[in-house]
């Protein structure tokens, strides 16, 4: 499986593997708009192999999702929104995202699953993250703490409860409008996004590591 971050250039190599029958990860998505131009791009480069007559049976691909990232947006912050979104407001805001995302996928008949990584501890000492995206159709990348949280919410079953957002907090999120944007499918252009304070840190930080093993194989 390769990985392909979804920028500009990657939506288009994307949908080219794809249409070679190459298994995918799409890393890099921060927001439901990119994950929607990826998901696009799979169902494309699916269709694009049929005709090349690549059969994709065994193929298979999944979105990776940073939902802590763009929790952390500066674009969210209260001095450029007006509205302090607090913790756990922030935490719902990162899962919202996740089930849109997983909705607009499915409303695609793209072939793909969302794979959900970044996550946040919060609340407090709570894992908000954690407890509501188990009861979506997803998969989670789980660190050491995260893992020992797992263990505890299929103890006690809490995963087998219907996700239910806060509607007051809902109505609250859309009425942020970068918060808004980031919910629907076509919120966002890619130059948008890839101009966006989340998806600069994440190149600054993705450079960065890069750098030090570059030193490192010297």
């Amino acid at each position: 499986m390769i990985k392909i971050p979804a920028t500009r250039a990657g939506i288009e190599v994307i949908e080219e593997l794809v249409s070679l029958g190459v298994p995918i990860n799409v890393t890099s998505c921060i927001c439901v708009p990119q994950v929607v131009h990826a998901a696009r791009a799979i169902k494309r480069g699916v269709e694009k192999g049929r005709i090349r007559g690549i059969a994709h049976s065994g193929w298979r691909s999944v979105i990776t999702m940073m939902i802590g990232r763009w929790e952390a947006s500066p674009e969210l912050e209260e001095k450029n929104t007006g509205v302090l979104l607090q913790e756990e407001e922030l935490r719902w805001f990162g899962v919202l995202m996740a089930k849109k995302a997983v909705e607009e996928v499915r409303n695609l008949g793209a072939p793909t699953k969302v794979l959900v990584c970044s996550t946040r501890k919060g609340p407090g000492k709570a894992y908000l993250h954690l407890e509501e995206l188990s009861k979506l159709p997803i998969v989670v990348t789980m660190n050491p703490e995260a893992i020992e949280w797992g263990v505890t919410l299929l103890r006690e079953e809490r995963s087998a409860m219907p996700l239910e957002i806060p509607s007051s907090l809902e109505t609250k999120l859309y009425g942020i409008e970068f918060a808004h944007r980031s919910l629907i499918a076509d919120g966002f252009s890619m130059e948008e996004i890839e101009a966006s304070g989340a998806q600069q840190y994440n190149l600054n930080e993705f450079s960065e590591a890069m750098d030090k093993i570059e030193k490192l194989l010297r």
